[in-house]
């Protein structure tokens, strides 16, 4: 894209998929068992911003209001879909399917 006449590179980002620990009904998603919170925000920042969507994958789900607030590393209002991962999906179970 020409910006004053400029050759710009110009991308948007139709999705991302974050990983979390827990997770609310309102989509809030705290990372306390997660090693690295690096840039989950500003992934899922810069999806909502070009128009994608974006998907939690968590641990676990709680009740709505019940995270501690200051634990919260991606508010609820970034957040599209939230997935819960199943425990059984073990990597010794994927290395046995293959």
């Amino acid at each position: 894209m020409p910006i004053d006449g400029t050759d710009y590179f110009y991308y948007a980002i139709d999705g991302a998929i974050v990983r979390g620990t827990t997770a609310d009904m309102n989509g809030n998603v705290t990372m306390e068992k997660e090693a690295l919170t690096l840039e989950a925000l500003s992934i899922a920042m810069a999806a909502r911003n070009s128009g994608g969507i974006v998907i939690a994958q968590v641990e676990r789900l709680a009740e709505s209001n019940t995270l501690n607030s200051r634990q919260v590393k991606i508010p609820g209002v970034m957040v599209d879909c939230v997935v819960v991962a199943r425990t059984d999906n073990s990597l010794a179970d994927l290395r046995r399917a293959l």
